[in-house]
């Protein structure tokens, strides 16, 4: 019985069905100019690999963190924001405390816990004094959208005001 001839070869293996793998359509990656699965992990969509992830992440919207690994930007600026985090490092600055030391164990550590949470404590009451009140009114814009909007700009700005604090610190002790 003689054997249908197909056009492809015995040695290639049959084509994978994207869709039913999860990983959508095959589509054109705008830079790469390759065929692309539209979706993959953050580490294919980094590497340009895939097209997004599975969140909607592409991969302007994602960068490495200083463990190499792939997060996203935003995620990897909000620890810059911890105020915590922000108030012991301006604690170790004015104490001249440099390498590893337990918080809160041994004498320098307590004197660095208590000086953080001074600063912390400060930070906290200036926020609690600038009056931060909810409006009940329903036409204003402060909900859904808008609300996160707001909400993004507010942490670009502490953002920008971090790295200039950051910036005339560097310069400072340069000198």
């Amino acid at each position: 019985m003689p054997v249908e001839s197909s056009d492809r070869k015995l040695s290639e293996k049959p084509k994978k069905d994207h869709k039913k793998m999860g990983l959508g359509p095959m589509v054109v990656h705008p830079e790469t100019k390759e065929t692309v699965p539209r979706y993959g992990s953050p580490r294919k969509v980094y590497n340009m690999s895939a097209l997004q992830t599975r969140g909607g992440l592409t991969s302007k919207d994602l960068g490495k963190n200083k463990h190499g690994e792939i997060v996203s930007l935003k995620k990897r600026s909000n620890g810059a924001l911890n105020p915590w985090t922000r108030a012991s490092g301006q604690a170790r600055r004015e104490l001249g405390i440099e390498g590893f030391v337990l918080m809160g164990k041994g004498d320098e550590g307590k004197a660095l816990h208590k000086r953080a949470r001074e600063i912390h404590d400060k930070w906290k009451e200036e926020n609690k004094s600038l009056g931060k009140k909810k409006s009940k009114n329903k036409s204003d814009n402060s909900s859904g959208k808008h609300k996160k909007k707001k909400e993004h700009t507010e942490v670009t700005k502490k953002i920008q005001k971090w790295k200039k604090d950051k910036e005339a610190r560097t310069k400072e002790h340069a000198k």
